[in-house]
């Protein structure tokens, strides 16, 4: 259900941005990078992981959907981490935020 909502949301916010604004920043293609900062708490603990990646030749909208996919992909995956982690009897807590910027 989640990620019917996810792929609907996406459909109507490109729909969206590229029937309200005809200027360059929507159509022209950037390169960009998105940062992705993953935080682990496990025992009182917390540790930081920031990684990049690179996508080439995307516009504003492409690049949005880009974001909103992965970020929505790594909080999946943590929350099957947390749950495996809990499993066993540990107490964990992940968080994943995903931003992005042009590249110049």
């Amino acid at each position: 259900m989640k990620k019917a909502m996810f792929i609907l949301s996406t459909v109507l916010l490109f729909g969206i941005l590229s029937s309200c604004s005809s200027s360059d920043d929507v159509t022209v293609k950037k390169n960009w990078t998105f940062t992705i900062n993953t935080v682990t708490v496990m025992s009182g603990i917390s540790v930081p992981v920031v990684t990049t990646e690179n996508k080439d030749n995307l516009t504003e909208v492409e690049a949005e959907a880009a974001r909103l996919a992965l970020e929505t992909e790594l909080k999946t995956e943590a929350q099957t981490q947390v749950q495996q982690a809990q499993a066993l009897g540990m107490t964990i807590s992940m968080t994943v935020t995903v931003t992005k910027a042009e590249r110049k």
